[in-house]
């Protein structure tokens, strides 16, 4: 099950199905930026995002990003803070969200007018399509002069989608696409796009201040807007949803699935289909967090078969991958393999690499559970080419750690060292510590196992110093331990205990009681050596003790230990 959470992708919701898949378009809607750096309308970024987005929703044949999986992948990429105005940045998040084209812009409030500045960036080529201002007046009393302008807004964003991009003498130029290809939204459609998505700018502010508090990973504050939102509106459907998501994010389960319930019903009463598929994916994502997986898969298999029934493909690719995670967490890896191929061909297809190159990893971690190293090594491999393709930095040093535990356990010490050594170099580049830490604890493990014990202390020194910056006294623990452990290889039994009594502080401090045991009985293997078996007996029982209260498997070894001491001693 390594790294399988982290795999788990909030499905790619919020979107409608199309007429004809050719013709459908993938839109992703970043936060505005404010302009003025005001932090009294800081929440009108992401409440005028959403807006955008949750009109755009409504047009058949546009599949929008959910905000809630965008704010995931900038949590992974590290630009969860950043305001992203630039059509670059746009372009790399675009394309990691398998999105053809990204909105992104600005905004400054003024008295009661506000100005929005909005640009569309076609990913493929990083070209602005089109630029859209609009001005419209802020007014609780009258939102009506809001609403319009995001109409304003929605309306350019379709406009520009009218528009391909086409190398012309060298140079990248936007033109109109064929006739059969353009979006022309129905009579109804245009009249789903003018309704607003809620009943007052009251609740909007609400929902806005909750987005941003969900993007910095406060879920408390988070959850406590998005309620205070559904209470000034209870028809709110956008709110109830992120409420239910940002419940789950604090293990609030029940109340997490009961909003997202709520959220079902409305969209039920809405007769919006792919906003009930939505509701029944973010159910089963809550029940897969919490590890129960056939709940899970009742609900993924209920938002498949609409998701089906509406022609979207690239939610059902994403369900699909969701579907084969849940598998892999029943051990079902037959199933979970099907399932994988299903959601592969589906992203090819569509031409989404990101999320191939997620699958490619996925189904690596199936096959290594099973022991096929050299086919999981490939996989691996697929994934790393993909990432590397898209400048996915992050992933690329997650998939080269992978690479180098796998080929560390195959034997291939040299291998290993340098998928850790890239993995580093792109962790110092992000500026990612805590990831520089793990690919150095990595490369550690390689050189104790070898026997160049010198060199092991000397890397497992370095992630120890940056764990210490990090305020990581988890991994502190961890690194502490494999140091002792080298130093009792070295017979350095004094040095091995004092790292052991400090990882032990440690983990006791942090009520780690499984990481408790295990140094406990680390240390008992040192009393024993050092020739000191009553003292190796009262270390070996009480990790007995605190694995046998547990259930840990670690329990036998533990046993097995205190045992052969007391019959020694007979």
């Amino acid at each position: 099950m390594r790294a399988l959470l982290a795999l788990l992708s909030l499905i790619v919701m919020g979107l409608l199905p199309s007429a004809a898949p050719a013709q459908v378009r993938r839109v992703a809607v970043l936060d505005f930026a404010n302009t003025a750096k005001d932090p009294a309308v800081e929440a009108l970024g992401p409440a005028i995002a959403e807006t955008l987005t949750t009109k755009l929703h409504r047009v058949r044949v546009l599949q929008v990003v959910q905000r809630h999986q965008l704010y995931k992948l900038l949590e992974d990429q590290e630009l969860s803070q950043t305001d992203l105005v630039d059509p670059s940045q746009a372009v790399y998040v675009g394309k990691l969200l398998g999105a053809e084209r990204v909105v992104l812009g600005t905004y400054v409030k003024i008295g009661d007018r506000i100005h929005v500045t909005a640009r569309f960036v076609d990913t493929a080529t990083g070209t602005v399509v089109a630029t859209s201002r609009v001005t419209g007046t802020y007014d609780p009393r009258n939102p009506d002069g809001f609403w319009a302008a995001l109409d304003q807004l929605a309306r350019a964003a379709i406009d520009s989608l009218n528009t391909r991009v086409a190398i012309v003498q060298a140079q990248p130029r936007a033109v109109p696409v064929a006739p059969a290809e353009r979006i022309e939204p129905t009579p109804e459609e245009q009249a789903r796009l003018a309704k607003t998505p809620t009943k007052s700018l009251e609740a909007q502010e609400a929902y806005g201040r909750g987005l941003v508090s969900y993007k910095r990973g406060r879920y408390t504050e988070a959850a406590r807007e998005f309620e205070r939102a559904t209470a000034i509106d209870a028809d709110y459907v956008d709110a109830w949803v992120s409420h239910g998501v940002a419940l789950g994010n604090l293990g609030q389960s029940s109340s997490s699935v009961a909003s997202i319930e709520r959220a079902y019903r409305l969209y039920l009463a809405l007769d919006d289909e792919q906003g009930q598929a939505s509701a029944l994916g973010d159910i089963g994502v809550e029940y897969h967090r919490q590890t129960r997986y056939a709940d899970a898969l009742i609900y993924y298999a209920r938002s498949l078969t609409l998701l089906e029934k509406l022609g979207n493909e690239a939610g059902q690719a994403a369900t699909l991958h969701n579907i084969a995670l849940a598998y892999s967490g029943l051990g079902q890896s037959a199933q979970a393999l099907a399932y994988h191929d299903r959601a592969l061909k589906l992203q090819e297809k569509l031409g989404n690499e990101a999320a191939q190159a997620t699958t490619f990893y996925a189904v690596g971690l199936v096959d290594e559970e099973q022991g096929r190293d050299a086919q999981a090594l490939s996989h691996y491999e697929r994934a790393l080419k993909l990432q590397e393709k898209l400048g996915n930095d992050r992933g690329q040093a997650i998939t080269l750690n992978t690479i180098g535990i796998l080929q560390d356990r195959r034997r291939r010490p040299s291998e290993a060292v340098s998928s850790f050594e890239r993995a580093l170099k792109l962790a110092e580049k992000l500026g990612n510590e805590g990831g520089q830490a793990a690919a150095l604890d990595n490369m550690a493990k390689v050189y104790e196992g070898q026997g160049q014990h010198g060199d092991a202390l000397n890397v497992y020194g370095r992630s120890l110093r940056l764990r210490e910056k990090l305020g990581d006294e988890l991994g502190q623990a961890r690194t502490l331990t494999n140091v002792g452990l080298v130093y009792a290889k070295q017979r350095r039994y004094a040095e091995a205990l004092s790292s052991y009594e400090r990882s032990l502080r440690l983990v006791e401090k942090l009520g780690e009681e499984q990481g408790q045991a295990f140094v406990l009985s680390n240390i008992g293997d040192v009393q024993r050596a050092r020739g000191r078996d009553a003292d190796a007996l009262s270390f070996y029982e009480r990790a007995f003790e605190i694995a046998d209260r547990l259930g840990t498997p670690e329990r036998e070894t533990y046993r097995r230990l205190r045992d052969e001491i007391r019959r020694q001693s007979r």
